[in-house]
């Protein structure tokens, strides 16, 4: 079982990347394109073998992931901005 937590502190900068790397990976989503958006608390890949956005715990943490399709990214992204993580 893989877990995706968000630690609030008074700097939400680490959670922005995270929304900005999701828009970025969603605006992409269809193109059929390898890219991949390595941090250092996440991975998220997009291949061009299928439409799906590859949600990845970092290399050294393992090879847990899971697949989004663009309406679950479209509605993670509104979910984070909703619940006010983001100012």
């Amino acid at each position: 079982m893989k877990s995706i937590f968000f630690t609030i502190t008074k700097d939400s900068s680490d959670i922005f990347e995270f929304v900005k790397s999701l828009k970025a990976a969603y605006n992409e989503m269809g193109t059929k394109t390898d890219i991949t958006w390595d941090k250092k608390d996440y991975r998220i890949s997009l291949y061009s073998f299928n439409d799906k956005l590859y949600l990845c715990e970092p290399i050294e943490e393992g090879t847990g992931y899971t697949t989004l399709n663009k309406e679950q990214t479209n509605q993670l992204i509104n979910w984070i901005e909703e619940i006010g993580f983001i100012k």
